[in-house]
């Protein structure tokens, strides 16, 4: 039970409903959070409200009574802009605006609350005045406001309508002494079209020209297009008709961008191009004539050589241009000085007026050399860059380059094969002396006078095997079609050595380890110059030896080589011992990896830092790989700098520069400062000392709204780039708070650390707030920072009415608001409540002729309803997509449906295509919600499909 009352019942009353009597206290019974209301008696009158309920602590909120503004708060439609000036096209749809109460805070204009009228005679007159009614049309002139906006009810809204370019004011009043007017709001409207200019185009080519439109196109609307020289240009609706000295054509919205085709029957000079839309000045755009281009792309343009075989591609075009109606053909043909080297395939290609390009394979047929000329019937020449081309026909060789091997070791080669190879060639490898060189598939089998390999792919990997420590012989590669090649493997002795000459280790390494590896060594000077396999075959035993086995010696004297093989050491002491390598028989001594220094130091105390810490806040050190003789031991924990972080063994307790923790207990770094590297230090009687850096930095709660995982009953936000979407039928959107770290100038680079909470000292409670409550509300807040790291700590966003907020956590001392990270997951979150809206999910192109069954459901943030909904939808071009219930049925302009309480779907109906170009849009409409609309795509069957 909750008790509330006011200090000053002169000034301020509570009630427990919106309707509710207005007393001096009341009494609420709730089992979690609760609603009151606040009745200001007078402005400028202030009160206190005191809070008390059982079990907890009492609370207060201040109350200031000031005058209520009129907010105008959100725009629904298809216009943009902010503080107070707005941009519509002249056919876009009417944009809805919302006017509501405001109690704005006189110091803040970000800090306010929604308000209601006590009863029906309290409702506030609000007068609407449009300065040019020829430009703008205001579906209300008096509004009368009592609530916040409910988007189900009329109450507040209002339709704003473009009728003509220009500009306009929308200006509010209100004769009642009891609120503040809004400024006015600016409107533009703008024409609803865009056109390119200038348009290039060559003499005797024609191009595509389109106009972009915005907005619902009215009935009876049409563009036209004139050209002011017709001797010099001509403008034609399909590229394969001769045009005329205009062209004029209907508009519809289901295709906004009427395009036309422009003919230029001259290679110099301009032509104004006149466009003229029903009901707008008309615009002109120079089309510029210029002579034909002819341009030409090949991959032989950077490499001219091909294999025999082996194809390419030569394409060519007038810039993409296509040639007029009206003029020759221009035919385009690749010659060829010497059909026996190239074959072009086809002998010409004929340009149409609906294809612009020409496309030739280009064949390899033999070695040689011809050259490629380029030749257009309109006498166009090609840069001389491409044209003539110079081709050069060669098979690429066989690549086997040679290897030096060592004695009763095994070295890898590489045969590189040309283009052409077909898979699965078998391939013969054979060297010229078996005695000195055996070649094996891998290093793991053993070594034969010849093997035969299958081709994988352009490399073929094989390995040599060395018998001998002198001489040489041929390894040759024979590629049936192809030829054969052949490398040295020169045979070298060789000796087995250390992979480093100097390793550090600690006393208590629990992974001491060095390398022991085979090398081929320089006949001259004994040095290792290439580390290789033992060859299958033989057995490798190599003994190891320490000088000084007091402090290090191996686990095994002894180990059997292959390749690099590790040698398991023991320590013992701190100190050098050297570690001696004994060559086995058959191996000579390299003059250098004979001896290894092996250093044992002693053993560090490992601490594992997270990562930077920020200012505030702290974070749990744990000691890791701790030796069993140091567990339990006393560990002195130190700050070099503890003006700027301290340690501490207990996460309740604010640190100091040192203390004493038990070797392998964990403790708590807590940091003062938001700059500089403070070193953490670890000591311990015979270990070495640690000494680990912290770098300090800025600290910020990151707020991260969650999208709404279950589908049953969905609601929450949609989640996109500029923020999350909700709507007032979507409950509320969980928001998790973590403290993350982050530049402490800019707040930029938010990282979340695995553990990192506030530090003792620092209020835990954190207040998130909405900028513009009319829009949403926080709830759960303030919430404690101070749970469990696998806690999850979370407020809720409430929508209340339509517009934008932006949620942000009030900062702890010292913290920056965390910035440029997503948009759902920064310090700040920008909220969208909008209109509920509908899915029909994404919808492939249909074909004429046929019917697709979809699939209407709320859209995925908004909630089912307690009571049942009626829904249109509407096809806006019956003549080209008919929308019905039933499959079997002919469809008609529009159907009725209905949403059932409880349900997230409202079934299925068809759509039918009657055409099989463009699309046709979709509306979708009921009470409450935003229209919505989709666009379906036509599909032309009878198109061929190029491939």
């Amino acid at each position: 039970i909750y008790t509330l009352g006011s200090s000053d019942p002169a000034s301020v009353l509570l009630a427990d409903t919106r309707n509710g009597a207005a007393l001096p206290s009341i009494s609420i019974t709730s089992s979690g959070s609760t609603t009151y209301y606040v009745d200001c008696q007078a402005d400028g009158a202030a009160a206190d409200i005191t809070m008390t309920a059982p079990g907890f602590p009492r609370s207060t909120a201040h109350v200031d009574c000031v005058l209520p503004s009129i907010t105008v708060a959100v725009f629904l439609g298809s216009v943009t802009g902010a503080n107070g000036t707005y941009r519509m096209s002249a056919w876009a749809d009417p944009a809805r605006l919302f006017a509501s109460l405001y109690a704005i805070n006189p110091n803040n204009p970000n800090d306010g609350n929604a308000l209601f009228a006590r009863s029906d005679s309290d409702r506030i007159a609000v007068q609407v005045q449009v300065t040019e009614p020829a430009v703008l049309k205001a579906s209300l002139s008096t509004i009368l406001l009592d609530a916040p906006f409910d988007p189900l009810s009329q109450e507040g809204a209002l339709t704003v309508t473009p009728l003509s370019v220009g500009t306009a004011d929308l200006v509010f009043s209100s004769a009642d002494q009891r609120v503040r007017s809004p400024a006015p709001l600016h409107f533009v409207v703008t024409v609803p079209f865009t056109a390119n200019v200038p348009v290039p185009i060559s003499g005797g080519f024609q191009t595509l020209y389109s106009l972009g439109l915005t907005g619902q196109i009215p009935p009876a609307t049409s563009v036209a297009f004139s050209s002011s020289d017709s001797s010099r240009l001509l403008i034609s609706t399909d590229p394969r008709e001769v045009g005329a000295p205009s062209a004029t054509l209907q508009l519809n919205s289901a295709s906004p961008f009427p395009r036309i085709y422009l003919q230029a029957l001259t290679s110099s000079g301009e032509v104004p191009l006149t466009i003229s839309i029903t009901g707008f000045d008309s615009i002109t755009v120079t089309v510029r004539f210029k002579d034909p281009v002819l341009t030409a792309s090949s991959p032989l343009l950077s490499s001219s050589t091909l294999a025999p075989g082996a194809t390419t591609t030569i394409s060519s075009s007038f810039e993409s241009f296509t040639p007029t109606p009206q003029s020759q053909s221009v035919r385009l043909s690749l010659e060829i000085s010497d059909t026996t080297v190239l074959r072009v395939t086809p002998a010409f290609v004929d340009l149409s007026t609906t294809s612009p390009f020409a496309s030739f394979q280009v064949q390899g047929l033999a070695p040689g050399t011809a050259t490629l000329t380029l030749r257009s019937s309109n006498g166009v020449v090609a840069p001389p860059q491409v044209n003539p081309l110079r081709v050069t026909v060669a098979q690429r060789p066989l690549l086997l380059r040679g290897v030096e091997v060592g004695k009763n070791l095994a070295a890898q080669m590489a045969l590189t094969l040309p283009p052409g190879v077909a898979p699965n060639t078998t391939i013969n490898i054979s060297s010229s002396d078996p005695g000195r060189a055996l070649i094996s598939s891998s290093p793991n089998t053993a070594g034969q006078p010849q093997i035969s390999m299958a081709a994988s792919g352009q490399t073929v990997l094989f390995y040599v095997a060395g018998l001998a420590d002198s001489g040489e012989a041929k390894i040759t590669a024979v590629v049936p079609g192809v030829g054969s090649v052949t490398a040295t493997a020169t045979l070298v002795p060789s000796g087995i050595g250390w992979t480093n000459d100097f390793l550090s280790s600690d006393l208590y390494s629990v992974s001491a380890a060095t390398f022991v590896s085979a090398y081929a060594l320089d006949p001259a000077t004994l040095l290792p110059i290439a580390a290789q396999n033992v060859r299958q075959g033989i057995t490798v035993a190599v003994q190891i030896q320490s000088d000084r086995p007091d402090i290090a010696v191996p686990v095994n004297p002894s180990v059997v080589l292959t390749v690099s093989t590790p040698v398991i050491m023991r320590n013992i002491a701190p100190g050098d011992a050297t570690l001696t390598v004994i060559q086995p028989p058959g191996f000579s001594s390299p003059a250098s990896r004979q001896r290894l220094t092996w250093r044992v130091a002693k053993a560090p105390l490992r601490l594992n830092v997270p990562g930077p810490l920020g200012i505030n806040t702290q974070q749990q050190i744990a000691f890791y790989e701790v030796p069993v003789v140091a567990r339990g031991k006393a560990t002195t924990i130190s700050s070099s700098d503890p003006a700027k972080m301290v340690v501490s063994a207990d996460a309740n307790v604010l640190g100091s520069a040192t203390i004493i923790v038990a070797a392998g207990t964990p403790f708590f770094v807590q940091g003062l400062d938001s700059r500089g590297t403070v070193y953490l230090s670890a000591s311990l009687d015979g270990f070495a000392e640690t000494a680990v850096p912290i770098q300090l930095t800025g600290a910020g709660i990151l707020l991260t709204a969650q999208q709404q995982q279950s589908p049953l009953d969905a609601g929450g936000s949609i989640l996109k780039d500029d923020g999350a979407y909700t709507t007032m039928f979507s409950g509320t959107t969980p928001i998790n708070l973590n403290v993350a770290v982050l530049d402490a100038d800019t707040g930029s680079n938010p990282m979340l650390p695995t553990i990192l909470s506030l530090r003792p000292g620092i209020d835990p409670s954190i207040v998130v707030q909405s900028t513009n409550p009319a829009v949403g509300t926080i709830q759960r807040s303030p919430v404690r920072l101070d749970q469990t790291a696998s806690s999850i700590i979370s407020v809720d966003f409430q929508p209340v009415g339509l517009g934008d907020t932006e949620v942000v956590a009030l900062p702890p001392p010292g913290f920056t608001i965390p910035a440029g990270r997503l948009a759902i997951q920064n310090g700040r979150i920008q909220f969208h409540v909008t209109l509920p809206g509908w899915d029909i999910g994404p919808q492939p192109p249909l074909e004429k002729g046929t019917a697709r069954l979809v699939r209407l459901d709320l859209a995925a943030n908004v909630k089912t309803f307690a009571t049942s909904l009626p829904i249109t939808i509407q096809s806006s071009d019956p003549s080209r997509l008919l929308v019905s219930r039933d499959a079997a049925t002919a469809g008609s302009v529009s159907i009725s449906m209905t949403l059932a309480a409880g349900i997230r779907s409202a079934g299925a109906f068809y759509i039918q295509a009657l055409d099989r170009e463009g699309s046709v849009r979709l509306a979708i409409t009921a009470p409450g919600f935003a229209d919505t609309y989709f666009d379906i795509p036509l599909a032309d069957t009878t198109k061929p499909t190029v491939q």
